[in-house]
């Protein structure tokens, strides 16, 4: 009904409305047949846009991957952003698998490994790279019917070049009693390199640090403490430095003589008939001396000096 009044009087006309019932999930598009012929048409499209009538006859298998485009070799600078490219075919296989390696190792993606595979372009950014993060870095793309890979060498160079190693203080042939303990030191320059890399060898084979051989390299100074060496840890002592740019070594001969040796003389006579013969040593001498230290306060001080004679009672003593 629909009533309608003013101040002259009121009229009113009216109806019957039937509301028919239907199923109780509307099934049927509501939109009107001329969107619905507008969403058709855009179904009937491929991601490019082409119709997909071309392809109903193309079967469901597609053949090995192959990259078209290989890698190429990269080099920058520490902290610079690397870029890898290539492109695979086929590009429209939905199980295509790329996968990122280097040096052999996958790489995951994240914050700094960007990967990225649209139309057979497969990518890949390094985002402030390291001079460890150098290699050989492979693509490799693997679908049901086979897998291809290719590869390009990445370098990334260090922002600080230091010069090659080079030792300014050598060490002198050591000649001890079984027993004593031996002691080694020498000086290499640059002392700042991060990268420097101290090893010492004897007879050419390297030398483990352990309980026995105690290795230090701090403030370029390189050092090497034998506690009880025996006379077949006699040979040539070598300390090689390594870094970046070069290498360098010093070497001195280590002779640990026998205590049983020590009782003959040079024709093998005993020397018992020499026991009150007293055993002399000249007076101490610094070969190397101390240099002035100037450091922040809180930071810590570091003071070296060489003393040539290896005397049994000597004694050093340290006054501020």
């Amino acid at each position: 009904m629909c009533r309608a009044t003013n101040r002259s009087g009121v009229d009113e006309t009216q109806g019957n409305f039937v509301c028919e019932g239907k199923e109780a999930i509307v099934r049927k598009s509501q939109l009107s047949k001329e969107m619905q012929a507008g969403i058709q048409s855009t179904l009937d499209l491929d991601e490019h846009g082409l119709p997909l009538a071309d392809f109903a006859d193309v079967p469901e298998t597609f053949p090995a991957p192959k990259f078209t485009h290989a890698l190429n070799n990269v080099e920058i600078a520490e902290g610079s952003d690397a870029h890898f490219t290539c492109r695979v075919e086929p590009a429209s296989d939905p199980k295509l698998e790329i996968e990122w390696l280097r040096n052999g190792q996958p790489i995951e993606a994240g914050s700094k490994y960007i990967m990225k595979f649209e139309f057979g372009i497969t990518t890949m950014y390094i985002k402030g790279p390291y001079v460890e993060d150098s290699g050989v870095i492979t693509c490799r793309a693997k679908n049901l019917s086979g897998v291809d890979e290719t590869q390009g060498n990445f370098v990334c160079q260090s922002k600080l070049t230091y010069p090659a190693p080079h030792f300014t203080i050598g060490f002198d042939d050591v000649t001890i009693t079984e027993g004593q303990d031996a002691y080694f030191a020498c000086k290499v320059e640059p002392t700042d390199d991060p990268k420097l890399e101290v090893q010492w060898l004897r007879n050419g084979a390297p030398i483990e640090a352990g309980s026995k051989y105690i290795l230090k390299s701090e403030f370029g100074i390189a050092s090497m403490h034998i506690k009880w060496p025996f006379p077949e840890d006699s040979g040539v002592i070598t300390c090689r430095a390594k870094n970046l740019s070069g290498v360098d070594e010093t070497q001195g001969n280590f002779v640990c003589q026998s205590k049983l040796t020590l009782d003959l003389d040079e024709h093998g006579l005993p020397l018992a008939d020499f026991a009150d013969v007293p055993e002399t040593f000249p007076a101490p001498k610094f070969t190397h001396a101390l240099n002035n230290v100037e450091i922040a306060e809180g930071s810590d001080a570091h003071f070296t000096c060489r003393e040539h004679i290896q005397h049994p009672i000597l004694q050093l003593a340290l006054m501020m």
